[in-house]
């Protein structure tokens, strides 16, 4: 992969800017970080306790732009350091992006990172500024040319992706701690929405998965896992007995092409 020109992961750093010969070359959580696909390579990372610059037209402001705002998209608003203060950090850091920033708004987003950090209710929240934290720390100047220039910046493309160990392990990628949240607010019908988004059959798989999920799960790490299978059981079966409906994801059109399936287990199914 390519080298980078900028790299911080936990107290880790790689700083190459300027062309300066600083070994190592890399990180051993970038070592495998290549292309999205073969052709698209990837530019930069940032994410929950570092950041990643490969080439050197990454404008980081902009990035730490676009990464707030997808961190305000997934604040679930329990907690107002979260729900609010990354809202106040998207806003602002957009405004800077659009060339109407102001000079104190760099020690304004630093000050309101503080404290998400330390006042946010879940790690979502806490770690949603660690990145943009450590950016100012070491990419500050092009904070203030970017507030200075008073100039639009084309905004980039970018690729998010919020995920946890038990996503990762499901060979659905289903979004366990999304459903998992609502059954706990007591918001059945919109649980049992997020687990048919892709899989229909949340009673079946409820009694007969294998949970890899529950094997990653990190409350393991403190006494036992989640009961994420029975939790999924419970919700399908509050449907049965209730009449509850969640929101149906909508069909597919007909392409033409033909499927066959073998066998009647739940991946048939």
């Amino acid at each position: 992969m390519a080298d980078l020109i900028f790299g911080i992961w936990r107290d880790e750093v790689v700083d190459r800017r300027g062309g300066a010969a600083v070994a190592p070359a890399t990180l051993p959580q970038f070592e495998k970080l290549d292309e999205f696909e073969p052709g698209n390579r990837i530019l930069a990372i940032m994410a929950w306790d570092g950041v990643a610059v490969f080439d050197d037209r990454v404008d980081v402001v902009d990035m730490a732009r676009a990464y707030m705002e997808m961190a305000q998209a997934h604040s679930c608003g329990k907690c107002v350091p979260c729900s609010m203060g990354t809202r106040v950090i998207a806003d602002v850091l957009a405004r800077i992006v659009d060339g109407r920033g102001r000079e104190e708004d760099i020690a304004s987003i630093r000050r309101l990172a503080e404290f998400i950090r330390a006042g946010s209710m879940c790690e979502l929240g806490r770690s949603s500024v660690v990145a943009l934290l450590r950016l100012l720390d070491h990419y500050e100047p092009e904070f203030r040319l970017a507030v200075g220039e008073r100039r639009r910046r084309p905004r980039g493309h970018y690729h998010a992706k919020v995920t946890a160990p038990c996503i990762e392990a499901c060979p659905e990628r289903l979004d366990v701690p999304r459903y998992i949240e609502y059954i706990k607010s007591g918001r059945y019908a919109q649980s049992l929405s997020v687990i048919r988004e892709r899989n229909p059959l949340a009673a079946v798989c409820g009694r007969v998965c294998v949970r890899y999920c529950e094997f990653q799960c990190r409350r393991g790490r403190l006494d036992e896992p989640v009961s994420i299978k029975h939790l999924k059981r419970f919700v399908a079966d509050v449907q049965n007995e209730s009449a509850l409906r969640g929101e149906e994801p909508p069909a597919a059109g007909r392409n033409g092409c033909r499927v066959a399936i073998i066998g009647a287990g739940p991946s048939g199914l």
